[in-house]
């Protein structure tokens, strides 16, 4: 890719109990020990994004853009 930028990455949007959460899909505990990401825990009280700094408190990844909300991938515009 040559970047480290992914102009497009998105997360779920999920409904629970009349609120809102932004969640990202779930790593495989094996992946985020062997590149050294902290596993991501959904509460159920608050959004769960990648995390912004991996195991040894470099900074790993963060959401530059939100590009807004798709009831179907088909329909964003990139």
């Amino acid at each position: 890719m040559q970047t480290d930028l992914f102009i497009y990455h998105g997360y779920v949007k999920l409904w629970l109990d009349g609120k809102s959460y932004k969640v990202t899909p779930a790593f495989k505990m094996e992946l985020c020990e062997r590149f050294g990401i902290k596993p991501l825990v959904f509460n159920g009280r608050s959004d769960v994004l990648f995390p912004e700094f991996d195991t040894h408190d470099q900074r790993h990844m963060e959401y530059v853009n939100d590009h807004g909300v798709f009831e179907d991938v088909r329909s964003a515009k990139f």
